[in-house]
């Protein structure tokens, strides 16, 4: 379905109707901006999105799936490995709120960015005779080196973001598993888990930890 009837309809539909209310736009609007840097969006928007909901889908119906297990299963088990699991879920909320509002804003700039650099590349290109006959070669390349530049201190910042999230998921997945391993262990030593319960909750830990990360990867 996703190959036949999702990707290709709605990839084609996204960017004609971006063309259509694109060159709807006043003169002005293309006096000010690049044709390549604004047929690059056009061209990338229907990939974005088809991409965007395809994953979100995937990633959200796998999760609400595996979370709904997860809870039965660990409350029958212990109610104290519930509460474990609670105390990383808020946590873990405060990551995603945290991380996504950032990411999105230096996503966007980037966005903007990578349009200058593909737009000047392209201007250029469209006007190389005017270029090679009245323009120097230095002119040109530091106007087009600046756009490169710009794009990749823009890059810097959208890593950095990438890295602060990645490291404060591993550091709580991390306590989210020594926490587990330490309820079920200790309850195993007590009699009140048995080899079974402790052979069924660590795996789920584990497997929370790796969702964590897919949904945080699609949200990304």
């Amino acid at each position: 379905m996703r190959n036949h009837a999702i990707a290709p309809n709605l990839i084609d539909l996204i960017r004609w109707q971006s063309h259509w209310h694109v060159v709807r736009q006043d003169w002005s609007f293309f006096q000010n901006d690049f044709a390549g840097r604004i047929g690059t969006k056009v061209m990338q928007s229907g990939d974005s999105v088809e991409m965007s909901v395809n994953l979100t889908v995937d990633a959200v119906w796998y999760a609400l799936v595996f979370v709904a297990v997860a809870i039965v299963v660990l409350a029958r088990l212990d109610p104290l490995l519930l509460a474990v699991v609670a105390v990383w879920l808020v946590f873990y909320c405060l990551i995603f709120w945290s991380a996504m509002p950032r990411i999105t804003q230096r996503s966007s700039q980037l966005s903007e960015r990578w349009s200058q650099v593909s737009g000047r590349m392209v201007d250029s290109y469209t006007n190389i005779l005017t270029l090679k006959t009245f323009s120097t070669g230095e002119h040109e390349d530091k106007y087009v080196s600046q756009a490169v530049v710009e794009h990749a201190d823009t890059f810097y910042q959208l890593m950095r973001v990438f890295t602060l999230m990645w490291s404060a998921l591993f550091v709580l997945n991390a306590a989210l598993l020594i926490a587990v391993s330490w309820v079920a262990l200790a309850g195993w030593n007590a009699g009140t888990m048995t080899t079974a319960a402790v052979a069924t909750a660590i795996p789920f830990a584990l497997q929370i930890a790796n969702i964590s990360g897919r949904i945080l990867d699609v949200g990304a």
